[in-house]
Order: C-alpha cells, then sequence, then structure tokens
C-alpha cells in the first residue's frame, strides 16, 4: 500500500493461516511448544551424534582398506613374482641335476 511520499508501509493482503500451525501458541500452551522444540532438538542432536559416530567409522574403514589394497598390490606385484621366479630355479637345477645323474 503506497503512502502520501512514495513510501510504501509493511502492510500487505491479508494471507488465511491454518489452525495447525498455531495449535501449540497462545499463553496456555507455550511451555509446550518450548517442551517440544526442545525433544525436536534433541533427537536432533542424537542423530547428528550417530552420524558423526557413521562418518568416522566411514573414514577408518575406507583408511583400512586403501591399506589393504597396498598390500594386495604389493603380494600380486612383488611377492607372487619373486615367489614363481624361485620355483622356476628350483626346478631348472633339478632338471640339471638329473640330466648330470643321466649322463652318468
Amino acid at each position: 500500500m503506497r503512502l502520501g511520499g512514495g513510501e510504501t508501509s509493511g502492510v500487505g493482503p491479508y494471507e488465511e493461516k491454518s489452525h495447525a500451525d498455531f495449535n501449540l501458541t497462545g499463553l496456555g500452551r507455550g511451555g509446550q511448544q518450548v517442551t517440544k522444540a526442545r525433544e525436536v532438538y534433541a533427537k536432533a542432536l542424537e542423530t547428528l551424534v550417530e552420524l558423526a559416530s557413521l562418518q568416522t567409522a566411514f573414514m577408518i574403514l575406507d583408511e583400512v582398506i586403501r591399506a589393504t589394497n597396498r598390500r594386495v598390490n604389493a603380494i600380486e606385484h612383488v611377492v607372487i613374482p619373486r615367489l614363481e621366479n624361485t620355483i622356476k630355479f628350483i626346478i631348472s637345477e633339478l632338471d640339471e641335476m638329473d640330466r648330470e645323474e643321466f649322463y652318468r
């Protein structure tokens, strides 16, 4: 609504509110609203603590998975090839010993 000097007032068109929005307000029900807000806050806080705990557990699990993957890679690319080479060497030496004994 415009006022005389080009100013506008904060009064706008009337909007009807539902009664459900105000069912816990009023002189006699203010304590109930505070109690409900406290309960919702406590529940939100519990949920937040549980979420932080899960996040920490996931971070630890992620680190353990990475360490395990490093170990698997080391076994696949270092340990197993060394063992295979050792087995090949032992087999070749045994074959060589068999050939020497055969010709004696």
